[in-house]
């Protein structure tokens, strides 16, 4: 979300009146002696991370070097502590159905520039760092907020509505300090006392710039609920600034002068003189005068709203339990309760709270040739093991369900439509599955939480449970995931890539960072079919993570960074094309080729022992 070139019009067109260079150790003890409290600053987790970290090579367009991440961010949170600053973080967990033409447009630039950069790599162009600019490296993206939680000891949050709102309620109730983000909506909204602008930040001085709402209201002569106008008219995420281009020229003939349009536009909001709400009737008045169509004071109604608290259907539900609850309804009720929870505190994948609220499963772009007709898309790869995912969510639901909303990109088109996707219910769900409130507990016994995820990965032959549940934790996912395509889609792996990626996962744990950090690319470059590949392996990754948080395990010691490095994947890919024996991947160390024997002996059975 964001206002169209308000953070232009703050930052360089008028001259440090809302805009100024600070530093964050003064202010933050400015902060601490006027309130007697800690200084808790809110960073914009989705909107910061790819300022915050920038790849320094190619290995992100292979899902990234997580540890070298997870090094940034700690150097990142060590800053800020060192000047006496908390942190909290949040993260999108919510995609706004008012904003979904905006999704979609965004997703369309996407789809472009993927396709373009796998013409760059197809051509072997040797640059690839100007996409790590826009396209966010996807493990990064899927896992992030985990990382941050899990490595660097940070409380992270998701958001379960609007999270630029959710941020500016956060801040204004806890009163804090400051929020960092590059989003111009915190100069709109009332939260903490700063706005800092990543973009400016300097952790080597602790310094950067800052927006002053308060100073913004006294310059533009207007009310704290007119800003709210204001940035609908400039055009968001709600009200394009295409649509408004008519209504603009009126003020500037020059589009791009923001420092002309902006303060007339606040003159005309001031005209229409309301105190509080807009009414209906006024918004009609306004829409017919800006669109010269009054039936368009519904976007202007939703607009305004977006930047409103707004009870969440939980809270709205809490206060209107009727007495005479069934025993099955009142379970549901204490069900979705515990997923809000457990979404909040990022302890589990977006898509369960959004399957138990009945939200849908909305799916990005993945970093796949959508060009190739002759490539299967990933989302649908494993859209039967999310099928069966769905059952175990909603057996319990009162009333029943069958379908589940998915919004998934699957092709060059970018989809505008949610799709009924049937639920797949296993043929004996209902005697394994001992309730959600027992799963989600920390005494439900592993053996049926490792039962339920073995019937549950795949349609027709099933991992033993045994062989899950004896495996040491961090090689599960590779395990399931590589178990799941060799029944599922078994065309899509080679001999080579099943082999390669477990010998990676037994690899990781004998190598450092500054090992990983000493990988380089020399005349390894990507290839599509590697990043294919990474892609394939990725998407699994987070699909069995979805199913590991509906089963009920904990997905700290299950994540990226234990079994998977981007470089280590070329790196490891190329020699093995070249014929590099797998003792060889695996370092000529005996416990990594044991590792590595157990794993590839779990996904792919030998059939002699010769």
């Amino acid at each position: 979300m964001g206002v169209h070139r308000l953070q232009t019009f703050l930052k360089t067109d008028v001259s440090n009146v809302f805009y100024r260079n600070v530093d964050i150790k003064t202010l933050a003890a400015q902060y601490r002696q006027e309130t007697g409290k800690q200084p808790l600053m809110v960073v914009d987790g989705s909107n910061c991370v790819r300022t915050i970290y920038m790849p320094k090579d190619n290995g992100w367009v292979l899902g990234g070097d997580m540890l070298d991440f997870i090094k940034e961010m700690k150097s990142f949170v060590s800053a800020f502590r060192s000047v006496d600053v908390n942190i909290i973080f949040y993260f999108d967990g919510f995609i706004c159905k008012d904003k979904h033409r905006t999704w979609n447009l965004r997703r369309d630039r996407e789809i472009e520039q993927i396709g373009n950069l796998f013409r760059d790599l197809e051509n072997k162009r040797k640059d690839l760092s100007e996409y790590s600019k826009y396209i966010q490296s996807p493990l990064i993206g899927a896992t992030g907020q985990f990382a941050i939680k899990f490595e660097c000891s940070c409380n992270v949050r998701l958001s379960v509505e609007e999270c630029d709102l959710e941020i500016a309620e956060f801040a204004r109730k806890e009163g804090c300090f400051a929020v960092l983000s590059g989003d111009s909506d915190f100069a709109i909204l009332e939260g903490a006392r700063y706005y800092f602008l990543v973009g400016d930040l300097d952790l080597a001085t602790m310094t950067t710039s800052a927006f002053i709402r308060d100073d913004l209201l006294t310059a533009l002569g207007l009310q704290s609920h007119q800003l709210f106008l204001l940035a609908s008219l400039l055009g968001n995420d709600i009200i394009s600034f295409e649509e408004l281009k008519t209504f603009h020229k009126q003020f500037c003939s020059d589009k791009m002068n923001i420092s002309c349009l902006l303060p007339k536009v606040a003159q005309y909001v001031k005209k229409w003189e309301v105190q509080g709400d807009y009414s209906d009737k006024v918004l009609q008045e306004i829409a017919l005068d800006v669109f010269q169509d009054e039936d368009r004071f519904k976007d202007l109604k939703a607009s305004i709203r977006s930047y409103q608290p707004q009870q969440t259907a939980d809270e709205e539900e809490k206060t209107s339990v009727a007495t005479n609850t069934s025993k099955v309804e009142e379970n549901w009720r204490q069900i979705k309760e515990l997923a809000r929870g457990k979404h909040v505190s990022s302890s589990t994948t977006k898509f369960l709270y959004a399957v138990i609220m009945g939200d849908g499963v909305v799916m990005g772009v993945s970093q796949e040739d959508y060009r190739n007709k002759d490539i299967v898309c990933v989302a649908k790869m494993y859209r039967s093991l999310r099928q069966r995912i769905y059952g175990i969510l909603l057996l319990e639901k009162p009333g029943g369900a069958t379908t589940v909303e998915e919004l998934c990109v699957e092709s060059d088109v970018c989809p505008t439509e949610y799709q009924q996707v049937s639920i797949e219910w296993i043929p004996n769900l209902r005697s394994i599955h001992p309730g959600l409130q027992h799963l989600w507990k920390k005494d439900c016994p592993p053996k049926c939480r490792w039962r339920l995820f073995a019937e549950t990965l795949t349609e027709k032959k099933k991992l033993h449970p045994s062989s899950l549940e004896n495996l040491d934790f961090v090689y599960v996912v590779p395990v399931a995931v590589l178990f799941y395509l060799k029944q599922e889609w078994p065309e899509q792996l080679g001999k080579v890539d099943v082999e390669v990626i477990l010998a990676m996962a037994a690899t990781i744990k004998c190598l450092g960072g500054s090992v990983l950090d000493s990988i380089t690319e020399n005349n390894n470059y990507p290839s599509p079919r590697v990043v294919h590949l990474s892609t394939i392996f990725n998407r699994g990754m987070t699909t069995v993570f979805f199913l590991m948080s509906a089963c009920g395990f904990a997905l700290d010691k299950a994540m990226p960074w234990f079994y998977f490095d981007g470089k280590l994947l070329l790196d490891m890919y190329t020699r093995a094309i070249r014929g590099a024996s797998n003792e060889s991947l695996c370092g000529y160390k005996d416990e990594v080729y044991r590792d590595f024997r157990r794993m590839l002996d779990i996904v792919q059975p030998r059939t002699s022992w010769r």
